[in-house]
C-alpha cells in the first residue's frame, strides 16, 4: 500500500526493484484513496516512513489513530509525534531499522495503545489554537 505520490521516480525504481527480488511483488503500488485510508492502516500491523524527508505527518497519525504500529527513522519530528508510541531507527541503516523492528514486536501492543492515546492530542482545533497561541 502507497499512501501517497511518489516523488522520486529513480527511487521509485529501486525499490520497485528491490520488492520484486526479495517479496515478489510491488510494493508501490500506486496512491490510495484518502477515502480508503482508516480503513487499509487499520488492517495493516505496521505503517513504514521510509525518511525523515515527508512533509506533513497526517499519516503518522492517521496510524497512531487507528492503533498502527508506527515505524519511522529517529528525527525531531517522529519525537513531537511519536513520543515513545513509535519505532524508531537511525535514517539510512537497514539493519538498524530491521533490528528495531523485531526487538519492538513484544512490545507492539502497549506502543500501538500509547499511540492511539497520543493521536488525540492532535486535532485542527489544537492545531489552530497552537498557530494562535504563537
Amino acid at each position: 500500500m502507497h499512501l501517497g505520490r511518489t516523488v522520486d521516480p529513480a527511487e521509485a525504481i529501486r525499490l520497485r526493484a528491490l520488492s520484486l527480488s526479495e517479496l515478489g511483488e510491488d510494493c508501490l503500488g500506486g496512491e490510495l484513496p484518502v477515502d480508503q485510508r482508516g480503513a487499509a492502516l487499520a488492517a495493516s500491523h505496521v505503517l513504514a516512513v521510509g525518511s525523515s524527508y515527508e512533509c506533513f505527518q497526517l499519516p503518522i497519525v492517521e496510524a497512531m489513530r487507528t492503533s498502527t504500529l508506527v515505524w519511522a527513522p529517529d528525527s525531531p519530528m517522529m519525537t513531537e509525534l511519536g513520543a515513545g508510541s513509535s519505532v524508531t531507527y537511525r535514517e539510512g541503516d537497514p539493519v538498524d531499522a530491521a533490528q528495531q523492528l523485531r526487538l519492538s514486536l513484544p512490545e507492539a501492543r502497549k506502543l500501538t495503545d500509547i499511540g492511539r492515546h497520543r493521536s488525540m492530542d492532535f486535532t485542527w482545533k489544537a492545531c489552530v489554537d497552537k498557530t494562535l497561541e504563537v
